[in-house]
């Protein structure tokens, strides 16, 4: 690992001049910084990761293990015509958490940020590929989810030799890159050390009104009857899913509802909670038909008031 100085010099003019004067800043001729380059890590990994603040070089550093994809998308046509074939588009839409159907439709200059953020990145998931500002622009919640994911698509492809830059380091134990360096100190570590941290889903009971929130996830246009038991799923106080279930008098299930939240449901499938769906149809059903005591969150909280004046 070796520093290397990059300079840059400065044009004075009467803009630096005043602002410089009100705020008692001398003005050089130019600026100097320092720069990690040439650091070693191994010659084959599955993914790797330089983390720091702006302005620390790792944008630099990144670009030594080759150059960011471009990518074009075209105006007019649907962000999953822009893959090899319908089954690689799930594929890769699915890693990064970008799960919704009435997005995958839609032509990518009318996506929010975080959608663009996150159809860039299924594109740009291969071997040797370097992508910079890693989880810059989305939710800290659904970047680990997407961390999480994305980490999940490279190992499961025998992807090779993808490095991130991020600077966040909330995504690492989500990411478990086999080595991460960070340029605030230098520090180089080797080996997937960290270890995902455990899932913890928490259950409140909720009504019907809920649905409002999730139906858009759900991949069937459905209504769900008044009568129905509701409970609501939270993840780091994210709501996260829904479940509902409707008992009829002679012990049978007319009616079981279970979605979630797309920016979500990777990352809580492979972790702790194998098939969450599973859970959240188990644990209403038990409570529901066989009246039996579940370890649950059965109690109202301050987040569903704040979630009624929603539905």
């Amino acid at each position: 690992m070796n520093k290397k100085t990059v300079s840059c010099p400065i044009v004075k003019d009467k803009f630096t001049d005043m602002v410089t004067k009100v705020f008692d800043y001398t003005v050089m001729n130019e600026v100097s910084t320092e720069l990690y380059t040439d650091i070693e890590v191994p010659k084959q990994f599955s993914l790797g990761l330089i983390i720091g603040p702006s302005g620390s070089g790792k944008s630099q550093l990144l670009s030594e293990f080759g150059k960011e994809e471009v990518l074009s998308w075209d105006d007019n046509n649907a962000i999953v015509s822009h893959f090899s074939s319908p089954e690689d588009a799930i594929d890769r839409l699915g890693a990064v958490g970008l799960n919704t159907i009435p997005s995958w439709v839609k032509p990518y200059r009318i996506l929010s940020n975080g959608e663009k953020f996150r159809a860039d990145l299924a594109r740009r998931l291969k071997s040797n590929a370097v992508i910079d500002e890693f989880t810059s622009v989305i939710d800290r919640n659904v970047a680990k989810a997407a961390a999480a994911s994305v980490a999940k698509y490279i190992r499961k492809n025998d992807l090779s030799n993808v490095v991130f830059a991020s600077c966040h380091s909330d995504i690492v134990e989500w990411l478990e890159p086999d080595w991460v360096f960070n340029t605030l100190d230098g520090s180089l570590s080797v080996g997937r050390s960290l270890r995902r941290p455990e899932i913890k889903i928490e259950l409140y009971e909720g009504n019907w009104k809920h649905w409002e929130i999730f139906k858009k996830f759900h991949y069937l246009d459905a209504k769900i009857n008044k009568a129905s038991t509701c409970y609501l799923a939270f993840w780091n106080d994210a709501l996260v899913g829904f479940t509902s279930v409707l008992a009829m008098p002679s012990g049978t299930l007319r009616q079981i509802t279970i979605t979630f939240n797309s920016k979500y449901q990777q990352m809580v499938e492979q972790h702790g909670l194998v098939n969450v769906g599973t859970i959240l149809f188990l644990v209403p059903t038990q409570m529901v038909v066989f009246n039996q005591t579940i370890n649950l969150y059965t109690k109202v909280c301050s987040r569903i008031g704040c979630l009624r004046r929603l539905a």
